[in-house]
């Protein structure tokens, strides 16, 4: 199955995808919800998530910027 959570950072949310609990901390990729926050999302982020594109963010070895998560569902 794929855990979808959803976090909210400096008023701007985001998807984080992975197939389980035990994976969270292997986190590859953020997905951002709506295109329009990845503008102030990626200045407020920059130093730490050096790698992006406008829809998909990697996500940085410290995984404090994705924290806490909750489960949205469960497909």
């Amino acid at each position: 199955s794929i855990l979808w959570f959803t976090h909210e950072f400096h008023h701007s949310f985001f998807f984080v995808v992975a197939r389980d609990l035990s994976e969270v901390s292997h986190i590859s990729t953020i997905i951002c919800i709506e295109e329009k926050v990845t503008d102030s999302f990626e200045r407020t982020t920059q130093n730490r998530i050096p790698a992006f594109t406008s829809r998909r963010i990697r996500s940085p070895p410290n995984l404090e910027v994705v924290l806490p998560l909750r489960t949205v569902n469960d497909v």
